[in-house]
């Protein structure tokens, strides 16, 4: 794999400077830049464009998940990390919600973080164990993958494993548009306003 660009986004310097450390000694991540506050985060990845955004839920005199927000759509190739504290559902419902695709908690051991950073530049979904329980236990309480049609499972069980629509679309010969076509209608089905929480109820059932 390439080397993947890094944009860190927390307003403590301390902790910027630790990752910066952390993620320095792996030769896959080349820390491009880093930010403490929104504003100029927001104008920094707009011209950078990284693979990877790591970014705190708690940004001084910010809204935070509003942030998220833009950041999912003015860089939408970026995979967008969330690094935080805060393991409360509303901020990891929240996250989600807005268009982060991994969260871990900053007091997981190194290795742990490392190893999952190494398996977001993969494409996969990665979370803290805490986090992963609260948004599992999210969608508990319904078993809406029986309403789906086979083709939208189909399309389910390759978006879980980390495809894009267009690897989608060669995988199962079908246009590009189509596949997006059944994810809309899949997300409408199960209730959910991501990818993501579509493939957590996947793995659920698995």
């Amino acid at each position: 794999m390439s080397p993947q660009t890094v944009m860190i986004i927390d307003e403590h310097p301390l902790f910027r400077y630790g990752l910066r450390h952390l993620m320095g000694s792996d030769e896959l991540f080349v820390i491009a830049a880093e930010s403490g506050n929104a504003s100029d985060a927001l104008n920094i990845a707009d011209k950078l464009q990284p693979d990877m955004i790591l970014i705190d839920t708690n940004l001084y005199d910010t809204k935070t998940f509003e942030t998220i927000r833009l950041l999912r759509k003015r860089c939408i190739k970026s995979y967008l990390l969330v690094l935080s504290f805060s393991s409360t559902k509303t901020d990891i419902y929240n996250a989600i919600d807005a268009g982060a695709q991994g969260y871990l908690l900053k007091n997981s051991e190194l290795d742990m973080l490392i190893n999952s950073m190494r398996k977001a530049a993969e494409g996969h979904h990665v979370f803290s164990e805490k986090v992963y329980q609260c948004l599992i236990n999210r969608h508990q309480t319904y078993d809406p993958l029986s309403s789906l049609t086979r083709r939208e499972s189909e399309i389910l069980h390759e978006m879980a494993t980390g495809l894009k629509n267009k690897e989608i679309s060669k995988l199962l010969f079908i246009s590009e548009e189509t596949v997006k076509v059944h994810i809309r209608n899949m997300l409408k089905k199960l209730n959910v306003r991501s990818r993501l929480e579509a493939s957590l109820i996947y793995m659920r059932s698995k």
